[in-house]
């Protein structure tokens, strides 16, 4: 093997992983991006919703709302709290995932569109060793990406958590509701409100119907090399 030739061959890898690189760096960053974002959009719901757990924390017992109960209702929307939590993180997660890896591809795919027109022109026989690293490296990238996408289920995955997030709340803001009106709220037929332990049953209903984790990754969109060889037929 001539010097040239092993020259040649090591410029193709160099520019091969630079590319690699470049494109995992991109999406690294822009994930960032999309975290810092999501923190930003996010800021105010949050603060809402820490000034509500104050006042939850700080309420005085009453009459009607004992040390007891109160301590009871407080116990309730802590733990709701934390499974809110979960389905944040996991949200936010996804999005910036999702958000990262769409840009990314389309990137990818503008520039791999214009080396298919190259392609197409010529023939890829008629190009250098060094334009067929650098397609089959893109093309390797857009195929990861895009895979990528469907494999984490990102817009399932968000929807779902963003649904249990929504709805959690819905639930802590009635236990805000209960305890600052000391106990009035109306039953569902709307003529005389719910006693203690009918809105507690009721809150832990509202908990355990949204009770569940959210996070399904997928392959079911992902053809087997056989599939691939049968439709090619």
């Amino acid at each position: 093997m001539s010097l040239r030739t092993t020259y040649l061959r090591h410029k193709n890898i160099f520019f091969c992983v630079f590319i690699v690189l470049i494109s995992f760096a991109a999406f690294y960053l822009l994930k960032h991006v999309g975290d810092t974002e999501a923190d930003n959009s996010l800021s105010n719901y949050l603060i809402a919703d820490s000034k509500i757990e104050k006042t939850i924390n700080e309420f005085k017992p009453s009459k009607v709302l004992g040390k007891k109960r109160l301590h009871l209702l407080q116990n309730q929307y802590e733990i709701i709290k934390y499974k809110k939590a979960g389905h944040l993180s996991i949200t936010k997660m996804m999005n910036a995932y999702y958000f990262a890896a769409s840009i990314v591809l389309l990137v990818l795919s503008v520039i791999l569109g214009v080396l298919f027109i190259q392609v197409a022109n010529t023939g890829i026989k008629e190009k250098t060793p060094l334009f067929i690293s650098i397609f089959f490296t893109f093309l390797s990238l857009v195929t990861f990406f895009g895979l990528l996408i469907q494999v984490l289920n990102h817009k399932e995955n968000i929807n779902q958590n963003k649904k249990a997030f929504l709805n959690y709340s819905s639930v802590q803001l009635r236990i805000y509701n209960y305890i600052i009106t000391d106990g009035k709220e109306l039953s569902a037929k709307r003529k005389d409100t719910l006693n203690f332990n009918q809105f507690v049953t009721s809150i832990n209903r509202g908990i355990n119907k949204t009770n569940t984790i959210a996070f399904e990754i997928t392959h079911e969109n992902i053809k087997s090399p056989n599939d691939i060889i049968d439709y090619e037929k």
